[in-house]
């Protein structure tokens, strides 16, 4: 599934950094499994995932949450590049 909302902690990829995986949650507990985030045009974040749990519907409320751990291993690592 393709998501969009519209504000999210999620860093979609950009200059050569990939992008965040993690997890949305509607308030009655449905899951989504984010497996990337994609900025096709500007700064529209489109978070591309799996539906492991229920489903999702238009105006469900979400808690986004990316995985900090991969997140900081990931920008060490695209930090690193550039030394």
């Amino acid at each position: 599934v393709q998501i969009i909302v519209p504000e999210t902690p999620f860093y979609g990829e950009s200059g050569g950094q990939v992008g965040d995986r993690g997890e949305i949650v509607t308030a009655g507990g449905d899951l989504v499994e984010i497996l990337d985030a994609q900025k096709p045009h500007g700064e529209l974040t489109v978070h591309i995932g799996r539906v492991r749990r229920g489903r999702l519907r238009k105006g469900d409320l979400v808690r986004l949450r990316p995985d900090v751990g991969l997140r900081d291993a990931t920008r060490l690592n695209h930090s690193a590049t550039h030394i």
